[in-house]
């Protein structure tokens, strides 16, 4: 009685306090940060459009903040966050020569979204988890409806300097694809768990965005999707969640190091050569990823303090030989050293500890969710701002208690 109570009073806070203009911005957050435009003058004005639409949203919710709570509420995970951009703004500003406003631009829309959850979640958590699904499950429909239609791609990147392939779709490459699509399966997951509802939908997104990627061609981003999927679904048979998720922290630890920063020969590794072959569908360089792993290296211990700012493909190629690292740690420290990364490194500690303590079924799904981005970001990197999305989206999910339906799951010692 006392969970239906507390769903029919956040229901009653959501009716009163969404509606049209915070379903509005983050329709268009999600569309500016996850489709891909190419580049001209139509997607300059919307572009810019967009900047000046988050510039009113940030003073409306920072106003609205201020009167609702008398103070920004700023909590500490948002301030790890801030100052994490602050210093990868103010590596741009002494490093990259002609300077460029494109990481305020990327803060600001970390911004609204962080604003958008201290002012409308923990009083229509409901509402807004639900506007989040619809505006996600709508974008995976439509991308696996565009491939289907046009399954070479909707138009080829000829800017593009890397080795991959240019062919773009809805979300961009196969690989930006698979981690706008975990994004999805993280909110709709958390919605069907914490509110009983979507379970259908949920089983939807799963099918269309595993086919879609592996359709695609991307194998990591299928072998990760899959993994949540097989998690949702049997999760109630997962005692112990978080004695899993400290097996893959540790074996994730070691491999970074082993293989990716000491550059060791996995075909010395029997167990794991098999497994990268097989089940990954890559061969012993990580399809050609060893030499940039080295490269990056190389460059940062050069520099590994304040690494070298957020520099562009062209700068890439010349250093390191490829558009990137195709690793999302070795990208932090090119971009802001050991202290962009440390604070990378907090932000996640702050998530994990946070869900660890609260020990909820919402939470445990968040933090495999979680894994699945780290693992996939062994291979490649995202685009930033849909990375905080899924990482803020992780965090709050504390906010969102399974109630008695869902009993809370146990450590590896019962607790």
């Amino acid at each position: 009685m006392q969970e239906s109570d507390n769903t029919n009073i956040i229901s009653q806070g959501g009716s009163r306090r969404s509606g049209v203009v915070p379903f509005f911005l983050y329709a268009l957050l999600v569309c500016s940060t996850m489709i891909a435009m190419p580049q001209g003058g139509t997607t300059y004005l919307f572009q810019r459009f967009v900047q000046v639409v988050e510039l009113f949203a940030f003073l409306f919710l920072n106003i609205r903040l201020l009167r609702q709570y008398h103070s920004l509420r700023i909590d500490r995970f948002q301030r790890i966050v801030h100052f994490w951009w602050f210093v990868i703004i103010i590596s741009s500003f002494i490093t990259v020569r002609p300077f460029q406003l494109s990481e305020v631009n990327l803060w600001l829309n970390v911004c609204v979204f962080l604003l958008m959850v201290n002012v409308y979640w923990e009083f229509s958590g409901f509402e807004h988890m639900r506007m989040l699904a619809v505006l996600l499950s709508v974008l995976v429909y439509l991308n696996g409806l565009l491939f289907v239609m046009f399954p070479d791609g909707l138009w080829v990147d000829t800017d593009w300097i890397g080795t991959g392939d240019k062919a773009r779709y809805l979300f961009g490459n196969y690989n930006q694809t698979g981690v706008v699509i975990l994004v999805s399966l993280l909110v709709n997951g958390i919605y069907s768990i914490v509110y009983h509802r979507g379970r259908m939908n949920m089983f939807l997104i799963m099918i269309v965005g595993v086919a879609t990627v592996a359709a695609m061609g991307s194998t990591t981003s299928t072998i990760g999707l899959l993994i949540v999927c097989l998690y949702y679904i049997f999760r109630r048979f997962v005692r112990h969640p978080y004695m899993i998720v400290n097996i893959f922290i540790a074996l994730y630890v070691g491999f970074f190091a082993m293989v990716v920063w000491g550059g060791s020969n996995i075909d010395e590794m029997p167990q794991l050569a098999a497994f990268v072959e097989n089940v990954l569908g890559k061969d012993s360089t990580f399809t050609a990823r060893v030499p940039l792993w080295f490269m990056s290296v190389k460059l940062i211990l050069s520099q590994p303090f304040l690494g070298y700012g957020p520099q562009n493909p062209e700068w890439m190629v010349q250093n390191i030989g490829g558009s990137g690292p195709h690793n999302l740690w070795l990208m932090f420290m090119l971009q802001g050293g050991l202290l962009l990364t440390g604070l990378f490194v907090l932000i996640l500690l702050k998530i994990f500890k946070t869900l660890y303590k609260a020990r909820l079924q919402s939470g445990a799904f968040a933090l495999v969710c979680c894994c699945v981005l780290l693992l996939m970001s062994l291979f490649e990197t995202y685009h930033i701002v849909c990375v905080f999305i899924l990482l803020t989206i992780a965090y709050y999910s504390k906010n969102f208690d399974d109630g008695e339906a869902h009993p809370k799951v146990t450590d590896e010692r019962g607790n």
